[in-house]
Formats: structure tokens, C-alpha cells, sequence
């Protein structure tokens, strides 16, 4: 069995915050973070198992990642991709900094 390992790096910037919970403190960011890790790898492994089981789409390129990096892996294995796709793991590690912010330090509150 096959195991593709993704590594997806997120630089980002919090624009604006709605309501008042406060995301700006560093135990906020790292709330924030945590949810947003979450959800995305909810989604990102939502859509490959959608493209592999539903469709057999190698549609984010693993085989083509792997004939590239590994050539004498893809000789042995590419006549029988279709096969080792349908079986290919996916571990997906996300890593998101937060490199700015609002310029207010906390949420303001309705009549402040």
C-alpha cells in the first residue's frame, strides 16, 4: 500500500472579526488555529475521497508526484496505478501561522 504524506503550509492574516469572541490574544490565535486545522482537513480529505472513490481521479497529481520524485517506484507501479490510487492513504499534516491582525487589540463590544 501507497501512503501520500501532504504537508500544507498557511500564512495568513486575520482581516476582520465579526461578534466578540477574541481571536487576537495569543490563546484566541491558537483557538482559531486549532478549528481552522480542523475543518480544513475535514474538506481536503472530503474531496480526495470523493475524487478517488466516487470518480478514480487522481486529481491533486499523486501519480505524477510520484513518477517525478521516485521514478524507479512509478516503473514498478504504473501499469497497475489505477489499482494502487483506489488503495493510496492519505495523511494530511497543516501547519498555519498567523501573521497579523485587526489593528484593535480585543473585539469591541456594541456601545463601547
Amino acid at each position: 500500500m501507497l501512503k501520500i504524506k501532504a504537508d500544507i503550509d498557511l500564512d495568513t492574516v486575520i482581516g476582520e472579526i465579526a461578534g466578540t469572541t477574541d481571536f487576537i490574544s495569543s490563546a484566541g490565535k491558537q483557538t482559531l488555529i486549532k478549528a481552522a486545522k480542523e475543518q480544513m482537513e475535514k474538506d481536503i480529505m472530503s474531496m480526495y475521497f470523493i475524487a478517488r472513490d466516487q470518480y478514480n481521479a487522481d486529481v491533486f497529481g499523486f501519480g505524477r508526484r510520484i513518477e517525478m520524485k521516485m521514478p524507479a517506484v512509478w516503473n514498478q507501479i504504473k501499469e497497475h496505478w489505477d489499482e494502487f490510487f483506489a488503495e493510496l492513504e492519505l495523511d494530511v499534516n497543516i501547519n498555519i501561522e498567523i501573521n497579523g491582525s485587526a489593528t484593535t487589540r480585543t473585539p469591541l463590544k456594541v456601545g463601547e
